[in-house]
């Protein structure tokens, strides 16, 4: 039944016959992530308050709005939830700011 699915699916001779592969990825080796596979604040930034006023200001330069998982602040830091909420948040902004700017012409 799933080899059926894969070739209706793909409609290609390969779906007959899957080879399985595995990836494995040491997230400890990698020189930004630190280990996580979501956003790492190094010891004592979390206690720097110009540090949290920056990471909570959605756009970081004019008209430049940054959200995702990692810039969420609330339930669902890191996460799809997270990145769902504040991509919701960065676009209801930015309609606000092109329909201010749309009414003020």
């Amino acid at each position: 039944l799933f080899l059926a699915f894969l070739r209706s699916s793909f409609e290609h001779p390969r779906a007959d016959t899957p080879r399985p592969t595995i990836v494995l990825h040491n997230w400890a080796d990698e020189e930004f992530a630190r280990g996580a596979y979501s956003g790492f604040f190094p010891p004592g930034v979390l206690s720097v308050p110009e540090y949290w006023a920056a990471w909570r200001e959605m756009e970081k330069l004019p008209n430049a709005f940054f959200a995702g998982a990692d810039y969420h602040v609330g339930y669902g830091n890191g996460y799809i939830e997270g990145a769902i909420r504040d991509g919701q948040l960065a676009a209801s902004r930015v309609h606000s700011r092109l329909r201010t700017q749309w009414m003020g012409m």
